[in-house]
């Protein structure tokens, strides 16, 4: 990076690092959803000055982010069942070993959980 900051991976809000952290539910109702149904919902929405961050990004279904539009939970009469946050270090391991079969992700996270290695 040219600033000479170093960028966090793990800030970025992909659909993928969002299911894992929301536990794969929507975070209004809890309906269960998967990487081919599920869309980013910006809690303040980009067209306000929300940023596209995991801290700002909600899983959701299309029918209800569509109905949700271009306003905050509250004001679309919508609550948040958890608010969004950073992911934890055992969502990172998640993120990164899940090509790996679960035997060899388990070894894995056992092996830098010994080490007691952080990710970013």
């Amino acid at each position: 990076v040219s600033s000479g900051k170093k960028r966090n991976h793990f800030n970025q809000a992909s659909k993928r690092k969002v299911l894992i952290r929301d536990n794969f539910q929507w975070a209004y109702c809890g309906k269960k959803l998967s990487l081919g149904t599920v869309t980013k919902d910006h809690v303040i929405p980009v067209s306000r000055g929300g940023k596209d961050v995991i801290t700002n990004v909600v899983a959701a279904c299309k029918d209800c982010n569509n109905l949700k539009a271009d306003r905050t939970p509250s004001e679309a009469g919508m609550k948040l069942r958890t608010q969004p946050g950073p992911l934890t270090e055992a969502q990172k391991m998640e993120l990164l070993t899940k090509v790996h079969r679960s035997h060899e992700r388990a070894l894995w996270k056992e092996t830098l959980d010994e080490l007691q290695v952080k990710l970013f």
